[in-house]
């Protein structure tokens, strides 16, 4: 799995290097722009610079906060709170294939610290063989899923600062390889046997190794 993060992650940076190798007469003068993003990423702000007819080059930054808690069953057996941990920074490079069209293929990498947490806590006693379990005695249980430092991103957008008005709306949609998820569980009283089942939800969430990217943005060239 390493080896295929290191090839995927040098694939990427080479497609980088290419889309940004150009002839010097391309290279022109660069303009910048901010851009204002909300998506899947969470809420963020990125600087785009245009450093030639074709390309653009992106560095942003993002972060977003949710936590809910429901009942787990109709019983109100376990209440469930979750916890979600956006943050990442992406490095992006833009190629505009056509001249006459805002479409954008998008390569590059996202520092990835999202993070996911899921909380159980039990709100009844049991009664077994006479014997009374209150919710103190069984304790919580606490998942964190969190993935590695660095993913690979690949995308295509619509729109751009430099080829219109100098404010507008564009939007991105791309996935980045997070790799499947790292399960930590920790839990207290009698339900502390439950921690040896990570690597069990592990191995259930092995497919959970792409994250869909869907950013709209509001763009002002400087």
């Amino acid at each position: 799995m390493e080896n295929m993060m290191y090839k995927l992650k040098s694939c990427f940076i080479i497609l980088t290097g290419i889309m940004l190798l150009k002839a010097p007469s391309e290279i022109k003068a660069q303009d910048v722009a901010l851009k204002f993003n909300a998506g899947t990423l969470g809420a963020g702000i990125e600087l785009v610079a245009d450093v030639s007819e074709s390309v653009n080059i992106r560095l942003g930054g993002n972060i977003f906060g949710l936590t809910r808690s429901w009942d787990a069953y109709t019983t109100t057996d376990f209440e469930i709170a979750t916890e979600i941990n956006l943050k990442n920074i992406t490095f992006l490079a833009d190629w505009h294939p056509f001249k006459s069209s805002n479409l954008r293929v998008t390569g590059g990498l996202v520092w990835n610290q999202n993070e996911f947490a899921g909380i159980m806590t039990p709100v009844r006693s049991y009664t077994i063989g006479g014997d009374v379990y209150t919710p103190e005695d069984l304790g919580d249980v606490i998942a964190t899923f969190d993935f590695p430092d660095f993913a690979p991103y690949a995308g295509i957008g619509f729109g751009s600062p430099f080829r219109s008005s100098s404010f507008g709306v564009n939007f991105d949609l791309g996935v980045f390889y997070q790799q499947s998820p790292s399960v930590t569980l920790h839990a207290e009283g009698l339900l502390q046997p439950t921690e040896s089942q990570a690597p069990v939800m592990e191995n259930n969430l092995s497919w959970a190794n792409l994250y869909p990217v869907f950013t709209l943005s509001f763009f002002y060239e400087i």
